[in-house]
């Protein structure tokens, strides 16, 4: 099955992104398109309270799995290697 793919202008900026059909959520059929859909409905609230925030993302493997089979989770707390450069970055001493 082929994988959707959509492509957005943020600020100037040509975001690609990939697998919108990917579940996330298996026991509401939440996708990652809804997800990214939600995050677009609130961004205006919640970009100001977020900014210059340091981040530590919760990620899963293969969607957040279920109550019976949870899913393989990790933290990232450092931008990936392939993020792009205007990605504002700080060092935080601690």
């Amino acid at each position: 099955m082929p994988r959707s793919r959509k492509e957005f202008q943020v600020d100037g900026h040509k975001l690609s992104i990939s697998n919108l059909d990917k579940v996330f959520y298996p026991e509401t059929g939440t996708t990652k398109a809804d997800v990214i859909d939600y995050y677009l409905r609130v961004a205006d609230v919640l970009i100001p309270q977020v900014s210059r925030r340091p981040v530590t993302r919760k990620r899963w493997v293969n969607g957040v799995g279920t109550v019976a089979e949870p899913g393989q989770v990790f933290f990232t707390k450092n931008l990936e290697d392939g993020a792009p450069e205007w990605i504002p970055t700080e060092q935080i001493n601690h």
